[in-house]
């Protein structure tokens, strides 16, 4: 009986080089080159859905240096299930006077989570941004939340 309930040893080493690879990735997060973040980001991403997996997508998304991490980071979370606290996160990222593309792909995420707390930043965001293509993405998107 106790034979039958003991973890098989193959499963827990496939569970371990699973746990390690993620730990490498996020430190790649952190000292990585940009291609070698943007990696990261995509293998978290593809990865199944975990707390801290969410939360290493979201300070790449905050945080990292390159258009192209943050944009994969971004992609990641669209498949959260629930983005839950971190839609606050979100809107906040919006003020930030960043590239337009990922203004503009964050504007999207939220009119797909259906963010209503993200008016009032987009209503701001349509008299002080200068790119026309970014204010009307943001009038757009108010049109979508109301």
């Amino acid at each position: 009986l106790a034979a039958a309930t003991a973890p098989d040893p193959g499963l827990q080493v496939a569970r371990l080089e699973r746990e390690v690879e993620a730990l490498r990735g996020r430190a790649a997060l952190v000292d990585g080159s940009p291609g070698e973040r943007l990696a990261a980001v995509e293998q978290l991403a593809a990865g199944p859905a975990d707390p801290r997996a969410q939360e290493a997508l979201l300070r790449a998304l905050e945080t990292d240096r390159s258009v192209n991490v943050q944009l994969a980071a971004l992609d990641g979370l669209r498949r959260v299930a629930d983005l839950g606290a971190a839609q606050g996160r979100l809107v906040a990222l919006l003020d930030r006077p960043e590239s337009p593309v990922l203004r503009t792909a964050l504007i999207e995420l939220l009119v797909e989570r259906r963010v209503v707390g993200a008016r009032e930043v987009l209503h701001t965001l349509t008299g002080n941004t200068t790119d026309p293509a970014l204010q009307s993405r943001a009038r757009w998107a108010l049109r979508q939340l109301s």
